[in-house]
This record gives C-alpha cells, structure tokens and sequence, in this order.
C-alpha cells in the first residue's frame, strides 16, 4: 500500500513515511509495543530498499531517452565538424558545439555522443 502511493509520485528524493502513518490513523510509532514498532520500521526499509530501485529503473529510463535524442543530432555534428575544419570531434569541441544549441547532457550521454560521433567520422574517410 505504502509503495503503491509513492510510485505515483515524480520525486522520490523527498519521502517521509510519518506522513503516510499519520494520513492513516498512527500520531506516532513510538506509542506502540516494541514488536509493532521493529515491524513498522521492517516496513520502512523494505518500502526504501524499493524505491531505490525504482529511482536507478528511472533514472535508466531518463539516460536511454537522453541518449536516443541526442544521437538525433549526429548528422549535425558532423556538419559542424567539417564547417570548423576539424578532421575529429574533440570532447571539448562537443561541449563547445551543445553550448551552441543550449544542450546540457549527463557524462555518460556526453561520451556515448562523442564516441558515436567519432566513429561516423572515421566511417566515412575510409
């Protein structure tokens, strides 16, 4: 039930489970016997250890499509390659070119990109 709830939820960062207990009746866990409290928390850690796999599916998600949006600009990197006469792509030549089009992208996309890039341009001096 407490997992159902916070799967609907955007942000996972800012999760406190005393407001799910108090939406349902308990003011405090303290007030119960020492048996209840040890499975309140036993709950609580299995509901975290959940959520924390439903942040790393996210954030998984979120580097795939990142990904796949950023290899749409492939062709056009090239282009800009060849406009600034560089016969490769350096990194600091691809933060320079996603600057240019206001596109930040996390480190992993950010060498993906470059290594693809890469290696279209050497594809085609063969």
């Amino acid at each position: 039930m407490i997992f159902n709830n916070i799967t609907q939820l955007d942000n996972l960062s800012s999760i406190n489970f005393n407001i799910f207990w108090n939406e349902n009746g308990v003011e405090s866990i303290f007030e119960f016997p020492e048996s209840t409290y040890y499975r309140i928390e036993n709950i609580n850690n299995m509901v975290w250890q959940k959520i924390k796999a439903l942040k790393q599916q996210r954030r998984l998600e979120e580097d795939e499509k990142e990904r796949s949006e950023s290899f749409k600009y492939i062709e056009d990197i090239i282009n800009w390659v060849r406009d600034k006469g560089f016969k490769n792509l350096s990194k600091i030549n691809l933060k320079l070119y996603l600057s240019e089009k206001k596109m930040t992208l996390r480190a992993i996309n950010l060498q993906a990109l470059y290594l693809e890039v890469n290696k279209k341009l050497k594809e085609e001096c063969k």
